[in-house]
Parts: structure tokens; sequence; C-alpha cells
């Protein structure tokens, strides 16, 4: 999985270690400035919502330990309308019965 940045905190990092005591560029306060142009890129990339709750096709991206809850991962079984908890090593080696599956969802912050 690809790894995400705070923008914000970025930006800021950026600011103190390239903009710290520059008053002007050219004459131009930030404007003329290739650092700013750069900030101002990132600032207009699109947020990037990270996949790990997503459904995955088990055939095509099965399920390892690692993606496990306490063992378990969240699936769809055959032509069930809801989801239900498996094992992952269950999950992987039936891809044909249990056709999606998503790492277990964390629990809300009030029951942690």
């Amino acid at each position: 999985m690809s790894e995400f940045i705070d923008r914000e905190k970025a930006i800021a990092n950026i600011k103190a270690a390239y903009c710290c005591g520059c008053e002007n560029y050219n004459g131009v306060r930030c404007r003329a400035c290739q650092i700013m142009d750069a900030m101002d890129v990132l600032e207009d990339e699109p947020a990037v919502v990270p996949d790990v709750q997503r459904w995955r096709k088990t055939a095509e991206e099965p399920p390892t330990e690692k993606d496990s809850a306490h063992g378990n991962v969240l699936v769809k079984y055959m032509d069930a309308t809801f989801a239900q908890s498996a094992t992952w090593d269950t999950v992987a080696s039936a891809p044909d019965l249990f056709t999606l599956w998503m790492p277990m969802p964390k629990p809300p912050e009030a029951l942690r």
C-alpha cells in the first residue's frame, strides 16, 4: 500500500525549511518563487483515501494473516446479502464460496 502524508504538515515543513527569513523573491513576495509553486501543486493534489476498507475479490486478492484482526476478515459468502466474519485462511482457500472480503473495521474511538 502507498504511504500517505499530511498535506498541511508537509506544506508547513516546506515553509519552515525554505521560506524562513525570505521576505520576497525578486521583489515579488512568494508569487514568483518556485517553492511556492511546488506548494501550490501539493495543495491542489486530490486527497487519496486509503484503500484499506474496501471490498476485494478473493480470487484476485486473497486475504493474508496481515489483513486479519484476531485471525478474521469480513466476508460476503456466495449470494448472501449480508457480511459476516470468517478466518482469513478459510477465505483465501475458498474464493468460490467467499467471493468478496475486506479487513475488519476498527471499532469507534469511544469503544477502544
